[in-house]
């Protein structure tokens, strides 16, 4: 029973923030006409990238506008698709955490972070993402770094197939994590693993570059640049501002004081902890 507990508390948490937050997931003006209209035009039969202009991969607007066919153009199916993204997403991390902390902690340190930042506005939520394609590359790619460091033999398929939906919803995130993965298992596998997990990544690789080259047919490799999946190699003025302002690098100087600033804290925190640990051994 408690261990049930500990595995339902992450998902609890995740139902209970979609309930308080209920039917206020979408942002209007946080590329909401995006997020439908590009599998809208997908499922009358235009496509990406020589139709529509679209900065990310394939995956979630192909996802996106197969479920719009089969169930018609519903926002009740759209959220149910995000749903299935972010369960995938919770898994992932509950298993992550338990890999790394004693029972209890893990739980409690899943259910955070979904409490944190799967709800966070603005910008959308896990329900409504303001990119399915982001929601569905960080998921996979956390899976496959699970995968990673799986030691059951014979898990290099879904590590594959993981790695694959990464590299088809955001390539710059999917390389990364194939780059993780290949770091994690030359690190840390046996030398048996090493060449199944090579393979697994080269297949991945492989596999998305047949994906955008058959949907790049067409397209000049200007407009891939500029307005298509190959952006990320030459970032807009628009996302190359806001990149700096996420990273701190518009204003160093604020952004390193601030850094001091919470050093700080923490070290003083980290002191009154260990005179609190010492104090309580001596009682």
């Amino acid at each position: 029973m408690t261990r049930i507990l500990r595995v339902a508390l992450p998902y609890g948490v995740f139902l209970a923030a979609a309930l308080l937050s209920w039917n206020r997931w979408m942002e209007p003006f946080v590329d909401t006409g995006r997020e439908l209209m590009v599998p809208r035009r997908i499922s009358q039969g235009e496509r990406l990238y020589r139709d529509v202009r679209y900065y990310y991969g394939p995956l979630a607007p192909y996802a996106a506008a197969a479920t719009e066919r089969v169930a018609g153009r519903s926002l009740a199916a759209r959220i149910c698709l995000a749903a299935l993204v972010a369960l995938a997403h919770i898994e992932a991390l509950r298993r992550a955490a338990r890999r790394m902390m004693p029972p209890w902690r893990d739980s409690l340190a899943a259910s955070l972070a979904i409490a944190v930042a799967f709800f966070l506005r603005p910008g959308g939520c896990h329900l409504f993402p303001y990119s399915l394609a982001t929601a569905i590359a960080v998921a996979a790619a956390t899976w496959a770094l699970l995968l990673s460091v799986d030691r059951a033999r014979g898990s290099e398929p879904a590590l594959a197939l993981c790695l694959f939906a990464a590299l088809a919803s955001r390539p710059e995130i999917g390389l990364a994590a194939a780059l993780l993965v290949l770091l994690g298992v030359f690190w840390l596998a046996r030398d048996g693993r090493r060449g199944a997990a090579a393979v697994a990544v080269a297949a991945s690789l492989a596999g998305a570059l047949v994906v955008y080259a058959g949907l790049s047919l067409g397209t000049p490799l200007s407009t891939l640049r500029q307005e298509g999946w190959l952006a990320f190699l030459s970032v807009p003025p628009e996302f190359r501002s806001v990149y700096l302002a996420f990273s701190g690098l518009d204003r160093p100087g604020l952004r390193l004081a601030e850094l001091a600033l919470s050093l700080v804290v923490l070290l003083a925190l980290g002191a009154v902890l260990v005179l609190l640990a010492f104090g309580s051994r001596r009682r």
